[in-house]
């Protein structure tokens, strides 16, 4: 992998409070992601398509945000403070050729800075057959998929995931290592959801 550049992405600023309030996670505190820009990431990668390997370069874009805890979206400016909350944001963005079409595909990751907890990941998906949208969120100890496709028999699903400190998404895997100890014979174990970034919609 290699560091491809700073992108001048304009991030809200820390919101009220959140100074009394230090986050414990060594690697989400660090100042690094205070200055205002983005971490852009470049892997070449290549994934089997169609039974073909397709070659591509694969982005990962790490950003501080104000985000709305009601609403889990990025906040404005002027947001009502009591419901902004620090997140950590994961783009992992995709675009790959198979013949004459490509497929564009994006994946976004917000993790509540305090402590690296996943609160929201969304999926987009496009090329020449169609448009897939995802969106899972964790909200009071439950979470949730909810999916558009074009795919028959999952054209509108929601299912019910478990939720729990041991339960990890795979598509959240990137960013979320990073901010595990790093000390040599740590261990872990995980329920992992399997990936969502592509066209379908299964039951995971």
């Amino acid at each position: 992998a290699s560091l491809a550049g700073a992108l001048a992405c304009r991030a809200g600023g820390e919101s009220p409070g959140a100074a009394a309030q230090a986050p414990p996670n060594a690697f989400a505190a660090d100042p690094l992601w205070d200055d205002g820009r983005a971490e852009v990431d470049a892997y070449e990668a290549t994934e089997p398509r169609y039974g073909i390997p397709r070659s591509f370069t694969a982005y990962h874009i790490v950003v501080k945000e104000d985000f709305s805890r009601s609403e889990l979206v990025k906040a404005d400016p002027g947001h009502d403070p009591s419901d902004l909350v620090t997140v950590l944001k994961l783009n992992q963005v995709i675009g790959l050729q198979t013949g004459i079409y490509a497929y564009h595909q994006m994946a976004s990751a917000f993790f509540e800075r305090a402590g690296m907890d996943l609160l929201k990941l969304t999926v987009t998906s496009s090329e020449w057959c169609g448009n897939t949208y995802k969106e899972y969120t964790r909200r009071g100890g439950r979470a949730t998929l909810v999916a558009h496709t074009y795919w028959d028999g999952q054209a509108d699903v929601t299912y019910r995931l478990p939720a729990g400190p041991d339960v990890v998404l795979y598509d959240q895997l990137p960013l979320w290592i990073r901010s595990l100890p790093q000390a040599e014979g740590t261990t872990r174990r995980l329920r992992l959801i399997p990936g969502q970034i592509g066209s379908r919609a299964p039951e995971p």
